[in-house]
């Protein structure tokens, strides 16, 4: 059986994809306190922000492959999920000076889409 070529230069690139996500992400986590502290986010607001990741990667992360089996489109699920992180990641940037549920909500919109 033929593979498409689309197919299998999806099959090239999308591991390396998904490995420099989470080498941004495990880059980023560890100074993640550190930068929401600084910006002023202490207390529940920093703990429930941090719990966002975990926690939304667990609810999320089922219903993600739930909807690229369905779809039967991976390519067009990893574009939307990678403009929504982008969009939670620019509302985080932005938020800390906004008020708390705007950081924690920033933080459920970044961990949706990964």
């Amino acid at each position: 059986m033929r593979q498409e070529p689309e197919d299998s230069q999806l099959r090239v690139w999308l591991p390396w994809i998904y490995g420099v996500s989470f080498a941004g992400l495990g880059a980023l986590i560890p100074y993640l306190a550190l930068m929401l502290t600084e910006r002023g986010i202490t207390g529940w607001t920093l703990a429930a922000a941090l719990t966002m990741l975990p926690l939304s990667r667990l609810v999320v992360g089922p219903i993600w492959s739930v909807l690229a089996d369905m779809l039967q489109a991976p390519t067009w699920l990893l574009r939307a999920g990678a403009a929504i992180s982008l969009c939670g990641a620019a509302l985080l940037w932005w938020s800390s000076t906004a008020g708390p549920l705007l950081v924690i909500g920033a933080m459920v919109i970044l961990s949706v889409g990964r």
